[in-house]
């Protein structure tokens, strides 16, 4: 059974909003608001449907992927798409994936969440799942 199949997680997507842009002089100017960077981690791709997300560039979509998975067959055909994404001859992408392949993965992308973009992954891990059609009380 795949790490947490129950959730079908297959790639986390982070929204994160800039709020400056850093000139080689270190002078920061305040970048637009409605221009979000979305950053892409992709934990333990076991199926062709996690790379799907990257077949093309998006606009502010970063082209910086991180991977976190066992090594192992599913991860190099994972990659193996990724890279024939970035080498078609027809609109190639660009993508720059870092992976890491410890034994502890998962903890290491929890770490990653919470560290750099303060997403707390843990802190609803043991919430009962909604199954959404339970009516609730109300007026």
């Amino acid at each position: 059974m795949r790490i947490f199949n129950s959730f079908c997680l297959l790639a986390i997507v982070l929204f994160v909003t800039d709020t400056g842009c850093h000139s080689p002089g270190g002078n920061t100017t305040v970048a637009a608001i409605d221009s979000p960077v979305v950053r892409l981690i992709t934990l333990d791709p076991g199926h062709f449907h996690a790379a799907l997300v990257q077949k093309s560039m998006s606009d502010g979509i970063d082209s910086f992927v991180q991977v976190y998975a066992p090594g192992g067959p599913e991860l190099q055909s994972h990659l193996n798409l990724i890279k024939q994404y970035n080498e078609r001859s027809e609109s190639p992408a660009h993508w720059v994936e870092q992976v890491y392949t410890g034994s502890d993965f998962l903890e290491k992308m929890i770490e990653l969440a919470k560290d750099n973009y303060g997403i707390d992954i843990k802190k609803n891990f043991d919430t009962p799942p909604s199954t959404g059609s339970e009516k609730t009380s109300g007026k």
